[in-house]
């Protein structure tokens, strides 16, 4: 019965080995030598393979991060200032008259209208200075709404005896809404809104 030659049995069975010319130091040399190629193709197919994983890893990667910057990129529905009066008062929501000039140690009150179309509560911001001087900061929620109105005023000094009060607002987004200046003099001047008969 023919037994299976394998690595060992080859190199015992070498043809040299038989005529007695090949020392021992030859036949560990080849065997050795063996050794080294089959370590060299296994470390070849592991090569492969851990850059086939690395490359699956990678792909798989990619198209989470693109609909991460989509949902980023979506577009914000912008404010639109309806309507702007600088007024004495509030009354019912509503402004009393249209302050044309403050008197000083009154207030000065802004009444905003806004449409708000984007379906989140969004903010602005309101700022008062006075001749230059900025005296009040205000931050107004502004709800989902055709015409939703807002207001906030500023108190001025009795000191305050002239120059102007200047009244912006900026949305959320950083645009300006509406920048205003109401001049101080020694009497308040009010003007009737439009339609107000009393």
């Amino acid at each position: 019965m023919a037994k299976p030659v394998g690595r060992d049995s080859v190199l015992l069975h070498h043809p040299a080995m038989h005529r007695g010319r090949m020392s021992l130091v030859a036949v560990l040399a080849i065997w050795a030598s063996a050794a080294v190629l089959a370590g060299a193709c296994r470390s070849r197919d592991s090569s492969s393979a851990d850059a086939a994983s690395s490359a699956s890893v990678s792909a798989s990667a990619e198209p989470v991060a693109s609909v991460s910057a989509s949902a980023s990129s979506a577009p914000v529905i912008p404010l639109q200032l309806l309507k702007f009066t600088p007024t004495s008062r509030i009354r019912g929501k509503e402004p009393v008259d249209v302050l044309e000039a403050a008197e000083p140690g009154t207030r000065v009150w802004a009444h905003f209208a806004i449409r708000n179309r984007s379906g989140e509560t969004r903010k602005i911001t309101v700022v008062f200075s006075v001749n230059g001087e900025k005296r009040t900061t205000l931050p107004l929620k502004v709800e989902p709404s055709w015409s939703f109105r807002t207001w906030g005023y500023n108190s001025l000094r009795k000191t305050d005896t002239e120059g102007e009060v200047t009244i912006e607002a900026t949305d959320d987004q950083g645009v300006v809404l509406v920048t205003a200046k109401v001049p101080i003099k020694p009497k308040a001047v009010k003007k009737p809104l439009k339609g107000d008969k009393s």
